[in-house]
């Protein structure tokens, strides 16, 4: 952890706290969602008696809460399936759209479809955007951004 507190690591340092190696966490891609964030999960991780072993109190950070990376590091690590849950039950929430859409925002694509767009790159018509867009998969990433795509 970067902005390590030094009552934290007096803690880890006298068995009070337990810490893992950086060859035994188990990183895994947390999206960006507002329900997956250091401050919604923070004191439920607290409550759980296994994980607030390995966490620094809030105390030990000035009232702040831990880094991105190390929270979720330490939650997909010892909590592998909860975190997979959660990042599951998030997604499809955000992405599944009603029989009944007022709408109509949602987008059904076929594997194939999908398949396809994720195999080729979105060029842009933006000149100085292109460079960064310019990889597989990128057409449905913007279509993600702007509509729920969902698979018929």
């Amino acid at each position: 952890m970067k902005g390590t507190k030094l009552s934290f690591m007096r803690d880890v340092l006298a068995d009070k706290k337990l810490h893992l190696k950086q060859n035994e966490v188990i990183r895994l891609d947390i999206p960006g969602y507002q329900e997956l964030s250091v401050k919604n999960l923070y004191e439920d991780a607290m409550q759980d008696p296994v994980l607030a072993k390995y966490l620094p109190t809030k105390e030990q950070l000035s009232n702040k809460l831990p880094e991105r990376e190390f929270f979720f590091g330490i939650l997909c690590t010892l909590r592998k399936q909860y975190m997979k849950d959660i990042i599951h039950a998030a997604s499809s929430k955000r992405f599944k759209v009603g029989e009944d859409d007022p709408k109509k925002q949602g987008i059904a694509i076929t594997d194939g479809w999908f398949e396809l767009l994720n195999k080729h790159p979105y060029h842009s018509s933006k000149r100085h955007v292109v460079n960064l867009v310019e990889k597989p998969g990128t057409g449905i990433f913007l279509m993600k951004e702007h509509a729920k795509l969902y698979k018929a």
